[in-house]
């Protein structure tokens, strides 16, 4: 059976998900889609909304084929690490082809901008350290040293100020250093743009404004999704279980940053340049999360980097524990749901594959697992106390998800 690699979130599963999902099947003429999806905490460093269960089920009810984890530590990265471990993970289980949402849409395009980047990379370079001096983010000055050499030397390149051609970008590079046997194509984007806010008159809509619906209680947002997603966020809902928002873990990273000594904070994964001060000052004065992210931020400082700084706080991922993972691919693959045909793929392909697929959390030893284990709990403290106790022990519990 042949195998396509999509790599998700899925916060939640909707309509523009179901497109890609099956737009991509057809495109690669997959027997199997295989999806690497983040777990309880996302790339940009915000905890989903629902726990990583629901959403992939919602995929499997959604015609994804196979759901496998993406590592915690992998998960909450920029967009370079995030792409490797989820390539990692898809070529091990033996994939032929990986196809990715994006703005721009032709995937020949994103080959030429990887061309143009390295060629004139001293160029890029030399600007991003202007804009540095300036006091622009990393992102942001190598987006403004892009833009100039661009322009300069008359270019034609993507604009990486799209979300989603940003990561097409890394997942190419990923491939080309991993396996550039797999084939790359790329979907392109239709009706919302990754961020919008609000609810259009369409079948598809942002996950972002999907969120933004759910959370208020709206069920304007049930249009959008399929009708197996909306069933599976119903029922959670109406069984009084809560929506992950940073609103309810922030009274915990506070604690920690407020308790915790400077030189402690400091050796925690993200505390460069002063952060860990500037975020201790803030959740001592700042009462609700808004109005902490609203002191931290800075030109230096994006929202995301922020963020994910959080996230290892929480988690208490020093920067030892991270550059040791980081420094390899991911060394396990976790199956969270699978369809018939996905289970049937795994028994036909398990002996090829080069990574253990894990099908209860007892079955791996490794450290990386681990860090998977307190995002497990970490993710619980945010529900109410009766919760708490039964959802991080689902890390243990739970076996995946198969469609009968």
């Amino acid at each position: 059976m042949k195998a396509t690699g999509l790599i998700v979130e899925y916060n939640p599963f909707h309509n523009g998900h179901y497109f890609h999902a099956q737009s991509s099947r057809e495109k690669t003429n997959a027997d199997i889609l295989i999806a690497v999806m983040s777990g309880a905490f996302l790339q940009r460093g915000e905890p989903a909304l629902l726990p990583k269960w629901e959403r992939a089920k919602m995929a499997i009810l959604g015609g994804v084929d196979i759901v496998i984890e993406l590592p915690t530590l992998f998960a909450v990265q920029s967009s370079h690490n995030f792409a490797r471990g989820s390539v990692g993970i898809l070529n091990a289980l033996g994939v032929k082809s990986i196809c990715f949402g994006s703005e721009h849409g032709e995937v020949q395009d994103f080959t030429e901008h990887i061309k143009l980047e390295k060629e004139f990379q001293h160029s890029i370079d030399c600007k991003v350290k202007d804009f540095l001096q300036e006091g622009h983010s990393f992102p942001k000055a190598y987006d403004l040293a892009l833009e100039s050499v661009s322009t300069e030397n008359h270019l034609q390149m993507l604009d990486i100020r799209q979300p989603n051609n940003r990561l097409g970008l890394a997942y190419i590079e990923a491939i080309q250093k991993i396996n550039p046997l797999i084939k790359a194509e790329t979907i392109k984007r239709k009706h919302a743009n990754y961020h919008d806010e609000e609810l259009e008159h369409s079948f598809i809509a942002s996950a972002t404004a999907i969120r933004k619906a759910i959370l208020n209680d709206s069920r304007e947002w049930s249009q959008y999704v399929p009708p197996s997603s909306y069933s599976e966020i119903t029922a959670y809902v109406e069984n009084e279980k809560p929506l992950m928002t940073w609103e309810s873990l922030y009274p915990i990273v506070r604690s920690k940053l407020i308790t915790t000594p400077i030189p402690v904070l400091s050796t925690i994964y993200g505390m460069e340049e002063g952060l860990e001060s500037r975020l201790q000052h803030a959740a001592i004065h700042a009462v609700h999360f808004p109005h902490f992210m609203e002191l931290v931020k800075t030109k230096r400082y994006t929202w995301n980097r922020i963020q994910r700084t959080l996230v290892y706080l929480l988690l208490h991922i020093d920067k030892q524990e991270a550059n040791h993972h980081l420094s390899k691919l991911p060394t396990y693959a976790r199956l969270l749901a699978a369809s018939s045909n996905g289970r049937r793929y795994i028994k036909e392909n398990k002996e090829s594959f080069t990574l253990p697929i894990l099908s209860t959390f007892s079955q791996g030893k490794e450290s990386l697992l681990q860090i998977d284990q307190r995002a497990a709990y970490a993710y619980s403290l945010g529900y109410l106390s009766t919760m708490q106790v039964a959802e991080g022990a689902r890390e243990f519990k739970q076996i995946p998800f198969i469609q009968k």
